[in-house]
């Protein structure tokens, strides 16, 4: 390089009035300050940045701690089930069970074998006659007193 261009090239790279250089973080950016700020109110290089300035740290820490509360409310809430669960399969074997001794039991008893020798112990005998019975109120009792048997009068409505 010539002396020339290197007088050309100092005389650009200053500073021209009303601009001063910024003594921050960002170097060769030029600034042009109003009321007589200086460059290091605007951008200073002590300046904290922005994640660690004491609200955005305060910020980042309630939500780390109320991150860590859900997942430890998480974890117990499933070992509680981990230890309610041998309880509930018990109970629902036990109440298999039951139900498997209830439908037996209902069995037997609509045995129809089983429901004719009892009946017949405790003195029931067969009827002479079967009198099938329609479905409506008025047939009825004209059917029961076809049959011979007593017919009751029929209720009074409530209206």
């Amino acid at each position: 390089m010539t002396s020339s261009r290197r007088q050309r090239r100092a005389a650009s790279q200053r500073w021209p009035a009303g601009r001063r250089r910024c003594a921050g973080r960002v170097r060769g950016v030029l600034l042009r300050l109003r009321g007589g700020a200086s460059a290091r109110s605007v951008l200073s290089p002590n300046r904290r940045p922005a994640l660690l300035r004491p609200a955005n740290v305060l910020t980042l820490a309630l939500g780390v701690l109320a991150a860590a509360l859900c997942v430890t409310m998480l974890r117990t809430e499933m070992l509680r089930i981990r230890y309610a669960l041998p309880a509930v399969n018990e109970e629902e074997q036990r109440l298999i069970d039951e139900q498997r001794s209830l439908t037996v039991r209902m069995r037997q008893l609509r045995d129809p074998v089983r429901l004719a020798k009892r009946a017949r112990e405790l003195g029931f005998v067969r009827p002479e006659r079967l009198v099938d019975l329609p479905a409506t109120r008025e047939d009825s009792s004209t059917a029961l007193a076809d049959a011979g048997a007593v017919v009751a009068p029929a209720p009074l409505d409530p209206r």
